[in-house]
């Protein structure tokens, strides 16, 4: 009986990230990172459903602090992540680990801010005004979802060409 044994320098396979295995891992961990705060909210709703009154002042401390994160780590992570891309604005593609990178700062962002604000919920024992700020992270989530298309497109990034121009997701 003989043994195969799959070398990629003998198979001429490229060593390393390939975009293709790079959106594989982007599509593993966006629905990884879609489950989390889904699985989170649950245990918030079973535990606040124990009974128990809420407390209005936490729920406005949580609030306001979900809240200014969101505010500044949002608009933050973008920017890291236009600088991350920075080749594609130039015509370049981008390479798998620096799309990998700027996606997942971008997506972790908005998932802190989530799981903030369910935390608020879970400590404040209400659900509003703090469940808004998590809405609010999911509906900036959801359209992000990998696509990889910075990665093998060669002209999308032109600038200067707006025909060929394309904003990264």
């Amino acid at each position: 009986m003989a043994a195969i044994i799959h070398e990629p320098a003998l198979t001429g396979e490229p060593e390393g990230l390939t975009p293709t295995i790079a959106v594989r891992y982007a599509w593993a961990g966006w629905i990884v990172l879609l489950a989390l705060p889904a699985l989170y909210l649950l245990y918030v709703l079973w535990h606040i459903s124990g009974g128990g009154p809420g407390n209005e002042d936490v729920a406005r401390q949580w609030f306001i602090g979900a809240t200014a994160f969101m505010i500044v780590i949002t608009p933050v992570s973008l920017f890291i992540r236009s600088r991350i891309f920075k080749s594609y604005w130039q015509g370049r593609r981008i390479a798998p680990k620096a799309y990998l990178m700027g996606m997942f700062t971008v997506w972790i962002a908005m998932e802190l801010g989530g799981i903030i604000s369910l935390t608020g919920c879970l400590m404040s024992r209400m659900l509003l005004p703090n469940m808004i700020p998590a809405l609010v992270a999911f509906v900036l989530f959801i359209p992000l979802w990998p696509t990889g298309k910075s990665m093998v497109n060669a002209r999308a990034g032109s600038a200067e060409d707006p025909e060929h121009y394309e904003e990264p997701r």
